[in-house]
């Protein structure tokens, strides 16, 4: 699957993420598995040469056009074996009997070595007697969920007709990445912010802490991952108690609000924070719970450029509260504190507007190497990926419709996952599903707690 493009830098808000690869599995039951490789193999050539730079590799150069580190995807060179976006792995099994978070169902690992090929993207068909679970890699630092999730519907699209012709993307993602990143409008984007940016570390935010970031990925084999399944009475239940309460506090003219998706993040980083508090040693002062989330900000910048971005355009919110453990220690959610947090995120996310985007990347388009800024990693983050319409994609009918969503790697304890929204056949609103992973020993505690197990669905 060789390509032809012309090299292309990453954006500055790209270098402020890890290149470490995220993992996801989509699974389908068609009738005959494997004849579905042939059409996954078709599409994947079609995604090619509608997208040619899915077929590169990112590079790294010390030195590029005035700037330090900066981070490029280039065609693969001619006399180099080319990277593989599909690959295919047959087992003589059924489903059952592999684990389902097995990430070796995936072809990368969570990190690669700067001296070994890195591929933007990455898919493994896994072939089973009974279906198929398609592995997904991609490196944070070159797409978001979201972005990956308009990958996805191409591929979707080419599997689902594989006869359609392939046309190039206008404007292609180098022209987008110019016209989003490095001419901002406003012509106030260039004010400092003051105290910085806080869900950085380095120059332009708070100062860096010293952690190879092999140490921040690495899975301790303590950690475990868990399906929870929130039903969606109890959290609109969950949701319009915080908003009556809101209500008898604020101005009756405007009351604040807050959304469901608002309550549950704020719900889960709460226990979290609470279970963290039972374990901990006598005397010991907790931290303060930090809860960070990411903001998709394609709808909040009103381009029709940025709304079919693919790269990175999840920009991270980072709330930070000192709570006392007497606060959480009650048998039922305490809806005080937990509605003022939710409104802390509301009232947060809505100075996440176009100025303050163009602001902080006009600030580190400055900088002379953009990846000394990098995003800092909280001890408990819920990023929700309910807006991907995975469920509803149509692959054809050979594979049939997608079964189920996983996430089998997380990078460290205290993070979830809001998965692809899901409605079962007779359910009137669709479920909210959470992958989250903690510590295998505070993740029983987790799902034994009063607060979570009125709002899952049992």
């Amino acid at each position: 699957m060789a390509s032809s493009f012309a090299p292309f830098t990453l954006s500055p808000f790209d270098h402020q993420f890890a290149d470490a690869y995220i993992s996801f599995l989509i699974s389908f039951a068609p009738k005959e598995p494997s004849s579905c490789a042939a059409i996954l193999e078709s599409a994947a050539r079609s995604l090619v040469e509608r997208f040619p730079f899915l077929a590169g590799e990112i590079v790294t150069h010390p030195h590029l056009d005035g700037k330090d580190n900066v981070a490029r995807i280039q065609p693969i060179q001619s006399n180099t074996d080319p990277i593989q976006l599909l690959r295919f792995r047959h087992f003589d099994a059924s489903i059952a009997s592999v684990p389902l978070l097995s990430q070796a169902l995936c072809p990368l690992p969570v990190m690669i070595p700067p001296d070994q090929r890195r591929p933007p993207v990455a898919f493994q068909a896994n072939i089973f007697t009974d279906g198929v679970v398609l592995g997904v890699n991609f490196t944070h630092l070159v797409f978001d969920a979201t972005g990956v999730g308009k990958i996805l519907e191409a591929l979707a699209e080419y599997c689902n007709s594989p006869a359609v012709t392939c046309t190039p993307s206008k404007p292609d993602h180098p022209k987008r990445i110019t016209a989003i990143f490095m001419n901002p409008p406003d012509p106030n984007s260039t004010a400092s912010l003051p105290g910085g940016i806080d869900y950085l570390q380095g120059p332009l935010g708070v100062p860096r802490e010293q952690i190879p970031l092999e140490q921040t990925f690495a899975a301790p084999s303590s950690l475990s991952t868990r399906r929870l399944t929130f039903s969606a009475a109890n959290v609109l239940r969950l949701q319009e108690e915080c908003n009556r309460l809101l209500q008898s506090q604020g101005s009756p003219d405007k009351p604040p609000s807050v959304s469901r998706n608002d309550v549950l993040s704020c719900l889960l980083g709460l226990c979290i924070q609470k279970v963290r508090g039972k374990t901990a040693q006598p005397g010991t002062k907790q931290d303060p719970l930090e809860l960070a989330i990411g903001v998709n900000m394609r709808p909040r910048l009103a381009s029709s450029i940025a709304a079919d971005y693919m790269g990175n355009m999840a920009m991270p919110l980072i709330l930070t509260t000192d709570i006392n453990h007497a606060a959480l220690d009650t048998p039922q959610p305490n809806l005080p504190l937990l509605t003022q947090l939710a409104l802390r995120m509301r009232e947060k996310l809505q100075s996440y507007e176009s100025r303050f985007f163009n602001r902080v990347m006009s600030l580190a388009r400055k900088q002379s190497d953009w990846s000394r800024s990098q995003i800092r990693f909280t001890k408990t983050t819920v990023t929700s990926w309910r807006h991907l319409n995975i469920y509803s994609l149509d692959f054809g009918a050979a594979l049939g419709p997608v079964t189920n969503f996983d996430t089998p790697f997380a990078f460290f304890g205290g993070w979830s996952v809001v998965l692809p929204r899901y409605s079962s056949e007779g359910e009137k609103e669709a479920r909210w599903d959470v992958d989250l992973t903690l510590e295998s020993d505070l993740l029983e505690l987790l799902v034994e707690d009063d607060w979570l197990s009125g709002v899952l669905e049992l």
